[in-house]
């Protein structure tokens, strides 16, 4: 009995202490981050201060600690993160105002380092995309038809970069498993198009990532404008400068017409070799000195992408200015009403964002153009819930461009409209051609598991985690591991 007696006392010593140090823990805390701050045990200091704050954002004593530990790491990514966590949470008070005013001042040291720039142009709709891997793979896909120079202007093109970064990103070429194809097409267009003097469509470029995974860049050369003339060997070069930029993730454009990412105006023809300016150079070392929102590899990075960027609606809104620049440049160009289209999808906008693609659609004279336009248009019907619309437009985007995008939309409308049968092909479609990723093959196991197919479920996982080993540490993947027992 006494023994019992005295396991009971025990128990709720034991459950006393606890409840008695979790309530002062903060405290603790804070008192141990002081004394590390004084004798400078700055990253302790840090870590101790910030559970102190966490637990009770109002307390002025755990406030004021936890900024200056903040400021005492001058800059580091940690501390970055950790000031627009303090800027951001709702207490307005004198520590919040000396945040903002230090945050101000780190985006001004940054400016400074990387001046002049023209970064806040750089993104995809509200994302940063960069590789995280050096040396980078391109494949040039050549052609017996074309002129040497086509393959030489490019190789140069890419090693200008390589030259200008400082080796900071250099290129291999390799055809196996490449990073970046470069491909030469023959530009169809239409009548309308062979009549206007003044029309230069000489290339583009698309990403294709799996989430927040970079898988490939794609460029387009063109071989011919649209008067039935090869392009120059400085045209070619002068191109692939400008859209080399674009595929390592500069996707916007610069207002100088000093600038290689500068946009051209349709009847500004390229007949002198252009340069790098310095503006060019230090918003693509300034892009990968910010860590990326989707990526390949293990980048390296020091600076918060909202040091630089702010929120994804003050980049959209920088986004709408620079296509209505675009517009008043080119009216004749259905290129800025497409980007303001897509803006305007950003923010849910979507009378805004037809009748921009309206517009675009008038002036579209390539069949890469009607592409975008057209699945635009269906990822509208979607957002909208029209399905039946958005299976139309995408069939007709589909007419000019076959695209893992397209074909992922068309198995999400097939799934959306309860035919499982169809999206399941699309599903299979992409598996197939992107066997690593991770996206596409969960998908497609969720589509199995939900028509109760575990075998091939399992399969689809097993097959997955063989050519993609990483695969298999993914959450997505975790939580259906449990098929594969049905794959034994």
């Amino acid at each position: 009995m006494i023994k019992r007696i005295s396991i009971i006392i025990a128990v709720l010593a034991l459950l006393w202490g606890g409840y008695f140090y979790l309530e002062h823990k903060p405290e603790f805390d804070y008192k141990q981050a002081q004394s590390a701050f004084t004798s400078g045990g700055d990253e302790k200091a840090f870590k101790l201060a910030g559970s102190a704050y966490r637990s009770d954002i109002t307390n002025n004593n755990y406030r004021k600690l936890f900024l200056d530990t903040i400021i005492r790491l001058d800059g580091s990514y940690e501390a970055q993160e950790a000031l627009i966590e303090f800027v951001n949470d709702g207490i307005y008070d004198i520590y919040q105002t000396r945040a903002i005013e230090y945050f101000h001042e780190l985006e001004e040291r940054f400016a400074q380092k990387y001046q002049p720039n023209y970064i806040k142009l750089v993104p995809y709709n509200d994302k940063i995309i960069r590789w995280g891997k050096n040396p980078i793979k391109v494949c040039i896909k050549k052609r017996d038809d074309l002129a040497l120079y086509f393959i030489n202007e490019v190789e140069s093109a890419l090693m200008e970069w390589q030259r200008a970064t400082g080796n900071k990103l250099v290129f291999v070429f390799d055809d196996k498993n490449p990073d970046i194809t470069i491909e030469f097409e023959d530009l169809t267009i239409n009548e309308n198009a062979k009549d206007n003097q003044n029309l230069y469509i000489v290339a583009n470029t698309e990403p294709v990532f799996d989430g927040s995974t970079l898988q490939s860049m794609k460029i387009t050369l063109y071989t011919k404008n649209n008067q039935g003339k090869y392009f120059s060997a400085e045209e070619i070069y002068n191109t692939a400068l400008h859209e080399t930029a674009h595929a390592l993730g500069i996707f916007g454009h610069s207002r100088n017409p000093e600038d290689v990412l500068y946009l051209s105006s349709p009847n500004v023809t390229k007949k002198d070799y252009k340069k790098l300016s310095q503006s060019d150079i230090n918003t693509m070392k300034l892009l990968y000195d910010i860590k990326p929102d989707i990526t390949a590899g293990k980048p390296s990075y020091s600076i918060h992408p909202k040091m630089i960027f702010g929120e994804p609606e003050e980049i959209n809104k920088t986004k709408v200015s620079e296509a209505e620049n675009y517009i008043r440049q080119a009216p004749s160009l259905p290129n800025g009403y497409i980007d303001l289209a897509q803006t305007a999808i950003f923010a849910k906008d979507y009378d805004k964002a037809r009748d921009c693609l309206k517009r675009a659609i008038k002036l579209a004279s390539d069949n890469n153009t009607k592409f975008i336009i057209y699945y635009d248009f269906a990822v509208i019907c979607y957002e909208t819930g029209d399905m039946n619309k958005a299976l139309y437009y995408t069939q007709e985007a589909q007419k000019y461009r076959s695209k893992n995008s397209v074909t992922a939309l068309l198995a999400n409308i097939y799934y959306k409209k309860h035919d499982y049968k169809k999206a399941i092909e699309q599903y299979e479609i992409l598996v197939s051609e992107y066997p690593q990723s991770i996206m596409y093959s969960v998908n497609l196991t969720k589509l199995y598991i939900n028509q109760r197919k575990l075998i091939r479920a399992a399969k689809v996982l097993t097959k997955l985690i063989a050519v993609n080993p990483e695969a298999g540490e993914d959450k997505r993947v975790k939580k259906l591991k449990w098929v594969l027992i049905f794959g034994r």
